[in-house]
């Protein structure tokens, strides 16, 4: 009796550890590259191969990007702007970071702004359409990227409402 119930209970154990996984997905896959810099990565938004940098949120709820190395298998290094999102919740219709990441040569505008933004554009890096990518709801993440590694100081950004009418700068 007690062999059959042994026998019973190493092939259950055996099956509850075949049973499927799900797969990860793509932007879980990236947290796990991004955890090996920072443990706290709680969702990725974003992976730009062209950079190579990823954008992601940590436990603490803060803004974060994690710059990658030229095969976009680890990350490099780490940096952020922690009160964009309390900026946005305290009722910023947008609001923006500048970060140059002078060991890596990238220079990163980036920001939040809510729907009421249809279009951004950073006049001090010469009139660049920022990329759009939605995170959450009505919130979206704009930002610019480019391997020189400096950014023109002060950064000017416009951000465009329905029919191309400005309603903030910065």
């Amino acid at each position: 009796m007690k062999k059959m119930l042994l026998l019973l209970l190493i092939t259950m154990l055996a099956l509850v550890g075949c049973q499927k996984k799900e797969p990860l997905t793509f932007k879980d896959k990236l947290c796990v590259l991004v955890s090996h810099a920072d443990e706290s990565c709680q969702i990725a938004y974003h992976f730009d191969a062209e950079v190579p940098l990823v954008f992601y949120e940590n436990d603490q709820k803060d803004l974060m990007v994690a710059i990658l190395n030229d095969a976009g298998n680890k990350a490099l290094e780490i940096t952020g702007a922690p009160q964009l999102f309390k900026q946005i919740e305290d009722g910023e219709l947008f609001t923006w970071h500048g970060s140059e990441v002078t060991d890596q040569s990238v220079a990163l505008i980036y920001g939040l702004a809510d729907d009421s933004v249809q279009s951004v554009v950073v006049e001090s890096e010469g009139n660049i359409q920022a990329n759009r990518i939605r995170i959450d709801g009505d919130l979206s993440l704009w930002y610019v990227a480019n391997k020189d590694g400096q950014l023109t100081m002060p950064i000017k950004v416009k951000a465009y409402g329905e029919g191309g009418n400005i309603i903030g700068e910065s």
